[in-house]
């Protein structure tokens, strides 16, 4: 069996959190880009429900079940590459 890498996990959180802020700076205001309000990367997680609702027009069940999915899935291959990474260079 396989194991997990507690800090490849933990790493990936990190880029995720960091991919999520650049997304939310990019997508505010320009008023509030450089403040608190358009780092957090809270905004970005609650745009992903906002996305599927707008476009697909589900329940809520179901749009908030794919946008889980989906945090999880980017989760998950950013640790592979992660991984893949650490792998390659040889243990960082």
């Amino acid at each position: 069996m396989k194991t997990i890498d507690k800090t490849t996990l933990i790493l990936s959180l990190i880029i995720l959190a960091i991919a999520f802020s650049i997304i939310s700076i990019i997508a505010s205001p320009a008023e509030i880009r450089y403040t608190w309000q358009g780092f957090n990367p809270w905004n970005t997680v609650q745009a992903v429900p906002l996305m599927f609702r707008r476009f697909l027009k589900m329940d809520d069940w179901i749009t908030y079940s794919l946008s889980v999915l989906i945090i999880a899935y980017l989760w998950w291959r950013i640790y592979a590459l992660v991984k893949k990474l650490k792998l390659a260079r040889g243990k960082f």
